[in-house]
């Protein structure tokens, strides 16, 4: 996996343990296995737009969240602010 699985993953994992959300109900979320949601959060598996969408919503954050932190973000908030 790549630099940004790795953050995405581990931003899907901040998001879960400050929202106190059980991994069993965001696996539910998503419809997998709790199993497979545990390979998400650890970078085993990539998450596609869909799903990260979906947990953006569960979890009540902008998808841009997600990739702060990540160089090149920056273009998350030019799009924001319609420059």
């Amino acid at each position: 996996m790549t630099k940004i699985d790795q953050h995405l993953a581990a931003r899907i994992a901040e998001a879960r343990k400050r929202s106190g959300t059980r991994v069993e109900d965001a696996a539910k979320a998503l419809e997998l296995s709790t199993m497979d949601y545990n390979h998400l959060e650890l970078g085993n598996t990539r998450v596609d737009a869909r799903s990260l969408a979906i947990l953006a919503r569960f979890y009540d954050r902008p998808i841009r969240w997600f990739y702060d932190g990540l160089p090149g973000q920056s273009v998350f908030d030019e799009t924001a602010t319609g420059k």
